[in-house]
């Protein structure tokens, strides 16, 4: 009889999951996923990550000074211009809206009141910011061999530095603590640095820098805030580290706090980060808490730490054919738990790993998308507590959505603003047309909360907080929608998500497919919701009147059949969508997929192959959910999507916009429903023919059922082990032809069911498992198979570019005058500039002279982010003249090489190049690469990746 062991730290990790005939060897699963770097991360965005859920650390840097970024994930900027322009100027109303675009269309205060309200919204305010560094400066290892590793299993990263290693350095952020734990072991006596700083804010709306100071071997910085309307008085924050170990000497400098460290020991640094939102006086707070560090000792804080890490991962596993998407899926947890916890801040766009002062889109809540796929892969990889910050943030908003559903709409109910931030509390805080017309937010931010009950059965929860809000965004759409003369329900105005803009008489602003599935999806749930609680009843037939009798899904006809497109009136061949908005009727609107007539699947497969052509920007979960839904095998299409977005770190990137894009983090829901299914309320298993054996364990389904298995290539299911968490019935579609058989664990005695048109169903007790088998080919006959891992390598970057000899390493200077940011990458560059129109970043690089005669040609390859134009000029060296200029306007959104041709006898001896915005909005300008080239097409490149001083 196979019994599972449950472990505790300390143990031999290695057990058998109930029910399953594999033995998990955990620290070799998990280590065997952990990313090894042999060259330094460039920056904050390229380096290895660490968290606890509410601190974020990125770690990166040359030899001889390794740096720790930190971020917190409610360090803010809480001003909101915009809340304040509110009190002057009314926002737009729902009537007002229809006035202006309905009739003959004639001008109102609409534009012009959105107008107001975006020119104070785009102001540098409101939006995350980052704590600061830690620094440990060793000019003596300036030449040192590296290496780096994330250990996943410990959640930490070691550092080593020199061959064999002179330094080495582990660090990690402990989860139970609001604390950064850095431990420095040398071989022989060494002499370093450690720093703690942060520059004065850089966006110029913060007065004051921060404050430093040292004591014996305490150092520390400490930033004030001016005052918002979540904290009067201002909001302040504070980093304090305590030396463990070694000879010190602290000190306070412009812009950082210096221990000088002399030691031939292991040395600890210990920085606390605490926020006004934590204590009422953070630097004491901070500083209690690096004393309690200090009486804890560094092997308690590993231990305390290590055991959360270790119960982290021993929650379910997944071992498939592709062995990089694999990794992936482990890192993507792993990023998941350090950016998001119960009882803290929901993070924004970039988790909690703040590297600038005025981040791409302020780093707020974006409920189109960004939002909820940050928590796609929690429910079914039983990983419901990282879930619970997006709960509370969406139940926190329930009294903003309600101010606003009842002062701009005039209706009852709730409705989800398009962008919030932690302190919303009165409507829209960016109340500007078109992105704040996106109805279907509204549901959309509700549906996890009811995949929270579908996937935990957690009734309390329900009751306080998911019902409540689905209730109230139910109510919404029952005052919204309008009912037309054939019974049928419309939905209008609305704004297909970042499509089309608001058009007179609302042309393409009328039954967009994303809300019509979702408002479907909102009222079914809000039927289950009450019938669970037993309350409510008198709402239920008007909540299944609108389910079963919205509009149909708008189509298009085209030379193949039928597609689905985005809103009614949207033409064929489609544009290239942002979000792959004629596919999300499938996933998230999880209406159409296997379970559905073959007629509509015919349309959806159709749908999806079509986007492919128009490919979405941002796809990346989407677009694969949808083929999986639908049956089809994209794990290698997951592998090409993510080497072609993914940093080093494995942080995937949307396309252009190239930070840490948190939003992605959700991609394991892509694995895990490739493998079972069960959004439908009933269990799939292999669902996907993959190309060879997959194995699970204790992957999450609707209902509170665990379910962990063996499946063989072309989705052969060997077995499947059902653990029921709530006693619910289960029901389960036939996984092959052929005799069933269904036996309590460990008993092994036969547990009854019924078989109807396929579907299995049975009733469970709850803490059991069952066993489902083959009598042919029996589950105790089977071989016990161990679950680990090959030993992790050292990454190989997919940017790679091979450089030719005499790279220029001249430093970029700042020559124009409008606001704005070079920021050099592994990959590149990128060069920002906002401000009003045609504002202008600018900068030049010095080269040695070079010849014309010889190099004819100037190419850089690039892509632009927003309205934007660029322009390129070789300088000559007579008095700064310029020799050859071109402007690209507006610049290509996508990667394109672009040429200058060059005069011949001339002498060039700098480059420059300049980023401008065409219509006040903040643009981006990637550069991956400038070179010069010879007739015969030899290149000699200019480095992308440094700036003067």
């Amino acid at each position: 009889m196979l019994l599972a062991a449950m472990l505790i730290a300390g143990a031999v990790h290695a057990s058998l999951i109930p029910g399953t005939r594999f033995e998990v060897d955990w620290p070799g699963l998990v280590s065997g996923q952990d990313l090894i770097l042999t060259t330094p991360p460039q920056s904050a965005v390229h380096g290895l990550l660490l968290g606890n859920g509410d601190i974020g650390v990125s770690v990166y840097g040359a030899p001889e000074i390794i740096i720790l970024q930190v971020g917190k994930n409610d360090l803010w900027d809480y001003r909101d211009p915009v809340q304040d322009l509110k009190k002057t100027l009314k926002p737009w109303t729902y009537r007002e809206l229809l006035e202006r675009y309905t009739g003959d269309c004639k001008s109102n205060r609409v534009e012009a009141v959105s107008k107001a309200f975006m020119d104070e919204h785009v102001k540098p305010y409101h939006m995350p910011k980052p704590a600061g560094q830690i620094r440990v400066r060793a000019p003596s290892l300036r030449t040192a061999a590296y290496q780096q590793r994330l250990s996943l299993w410990n959640a930490e990263v070691i550092t080593r530095l020199g061959r064999p290693a002179a330094m080495t350095l582990r660090t990690f952020v402990s989860y139970p603590r609001n604390l950064i734990v850095l431990q420095c072991e040398s071989s022989g006596t060494q002499t370093f640095d450690l720093e703690l700083a942060r520059h004065k804010d850089s966006t110029g709306t913060i007065p004051q820098g921060p404050e430093f100071g040292a004591d014996g071997r305490d150092l520390w910085l400490r930033y004030h805030f001016p005052p918002s309307e979540p904290y009067p008085n201002g909001f302040d924050y504070a980093m304090y580290g305590r030396v463990l170990g070694g000879t010190v000497q602290a000190e306070s400098l412009e812009g950082k706090s210096v221990a000088h460290v002399t030691a031939d020991a292991p040395v600890t640094l210990l920085v606390a980060v605490e926020t006004t939102r934590d204590a009422a006086d953070p630097w004491a707070r901070a500083k209690a808490e690096a004393e309690s560090a200090d009486h804890a000792g560094l092997a308690r804080l590993r231990n305390e730490h290590q055991e959360y890490w270790h119960s982290f991962w021993q929650r379910s596993f997944v071992q498939i054919p592709n062995r990089y998407v694999n990794r992936h899926w482990f890192i993507s947890y792993y990023h998941l738990a350090c950016c998001a916890r119960a009882g803290r801040i929901m993070p924004g766009l970039d988790g909690n790993w703040s590297w600038e002062d005025n981040p791409m889109w302020f780093a707020a809540y974006y409920w189109n998308t960004c939002t909820e796929n940050l928590f796609y892969g929690a429910y079914s990889g039983n990983h419901l507590e990282q879930a619970i910050p997006y709960n509370e943030t969406v139940f926190d908003l329930l009294p903003a959505a309600q101010y606003e559903a009842r002062e701009i709409y005039g209706m009852r109910g709730a409705r989800i603003p398009h962008t919030t931030y932690p302190h919303t509390r009165t409507g829209s805080p960016v109340p500007f047309l078109p992105f704040d017309l996106q109805l279907c937010e509204t549901p959309w931010a509700a549906q996890e909360l009811w995949w929270y009950y579908l996937y935990s059965q957690d009734k309390h929860f329900l009751r306080i907080q998911g019902y409540p809000v689905l209730r109230e965004c139910a109510t919404f759409f029952e005052d919204y929608l309008h009912r037309a003369p054939d019974g049928k329900f419309d939905h209008y105005p609305t704004f297909s998500p970042e499509h089309w803009s608001i058009e007179n008489h609302f042309t393409h602003n009328r039954n967009c497919i994303v809300d019509l599935s979702l408002v479907k999806y909102l009222m079914r749930a809000c039927v289950a919701a009450s019938e669970a609680l037993d309350c409510d009843a008198e709402r239920r037939p008007l909540w299944r009147d609108i389910a079963d009798n919205l509009r149909g899904y708008p189509t298009a006809e085209t030379p193949e059949g039928k597609v689905f497109v985005d809103v009614e009136n949207a033409p064929y061949p489609y544009i290239t969508y942002n979000l792959p908005c004629p596919a999300m009727a499938i996933f998230p609107g999880d209406d159409i997929g296997l379970q559905s007539p073959e007629p509509i699947q015919a349309i959806a497969r159709r749908t999806i192959k079509a986007l492919y052509d128009f490919p979405p920007t941002q796809g990346y979960i989407m677009l694969p959910m949808a083929r999986v839904r639908l049956g089809q095998d994209v794990l290698d299409e997951m592998e090409t999507r993510t080497r072609q977005r993914c940093f080093l770190n494995q942080a995937v990137y949307t396309d252009c916009f190239r930070w840490i894009w948190a939003e992605n983090f959700g991609a394991p829901i892509v694995v895990n429903e490739s493998l079972l299914q069960s959004y439908t309320g009933q269990l799939r298993l292999a669902p996907v023919k993959l190309q060879g054996t997959a194995r699970f364990g204790q992957l999450r389904a609707v209902g509170a059922f665990l379910v962990s298995g063996e499946v063989k290539a072309g989705s052969r299911v060997s077995y499947a082990a059902i653990t029921s968490e709530a006693g619910r019935p289960c029901s389960i579609i036939k996984p092959w032809a052929g005799e069933v058989r269904l036996r309590r664990f460990p008993s092994m005695a036969p547990v009854e069911f019924t078989e109807n048109n396929g579907l299995l169903t049975f009733g469970t007790e709850k803490d059991t498992t069952y066993i489902l088998d083959r009598t042919a080919a029996p589950w105790e006959k089977l071989p016990v198979v161990n679950v680990s891992a090959q030993p992790a390598t050292p990454l190989v970057p997919e940017w790679f570019r091979i450089r030719v000899p005499g790279v220029w390493p001249s430093g970029w200077n700042l020559i124009g005058t409008g606001s704005g940011k070079f920021v050099p990458t592994a990959e590149g560059a990128v060069m920002r500039s906002h401000g009003p129109k045609n504002s202008t970043s600018a900068w030049q690089l010095p080269i040695p002279p070079t010849d014309t005669s010889k190099f004819t040609r100037l190419e850089t390859t690039m892509h632009g982010v927003g309205k934007g134009k660029v322009r390129i000029e070789t300088v000559g060296a007579n008095g700064g003249e310029v020799v050859a200029a071109q402007e690209w306007s507006p610049w290509p959104t996508n990667e394109t090489t672009l040429s200058l041709n060059l005069p011949a006898g001339r002498t060039l001896v700098a480059v420059s190049v300049y980023t401008v915005t065409n219509d006040g909005q903040p643009v981006e300008n990637h550069l991956q690469s400038i070179r010069f080239r010879t007739p015969d097409g030899q290149a000699l490149n200019l480095d992308l990746t440094h700036i003067s001083p």
